[in-house]
């Protein structure tokens, strides 16, 4: 996982990456950066991205997205009730320490920023 300002990077197996940018997760070709698909999500400029075997999952504005890695059709969605419009840490258990390190780090930067209250 990488980040660049309000750009957040997930790895996407071996040919795709995903980017978490303004709102939109985009899938882009590793090899030729050429983009596959672009998928809105609701509100907020902080989008963290997490790659996992079973899916795609997506954070901003305090709604928690499962998308489809193929396509970017957003398959569920949970809006995390009572817990308001912060910045939040998505990880898993197949991540390294180092990556939600950084994750940690890139939302802890962010919030000081003021990058997720659009």
């Amino acid at each position: 996982m990488a980040s660049c300002g309000r750009l957040r990077l997930a790895m996407a197996g071996e040919d795709s990456l995903y980017v978490g940018i303004r709102g939109h997760v985009v899938r882009v070709r590793k090899r030729d950066g050429e983009e596959l698909w672009r998928t809105k999500l609701k509100g907020g400029s902080y989008v963290n991205v997490v790659v996992e075997p079973d899916g795609l999952f997506a954070y901003t504005q305090g709604v928690l997205y499962a998308l489809d890695a193929l396509s970017g059709a957003i398959r569920w969605q949970n809006g995390l009730r009572k817990l308001g419009y912060s910045h939040a840490i998505v990880a898993s258990a197949n991540q390294t320490p180092v990556a939600v390190a950084a994750i940690a780090q890139a939302a802890a930067q962010a919030a000081n920023a003021g990058g997720g209250s659009s």
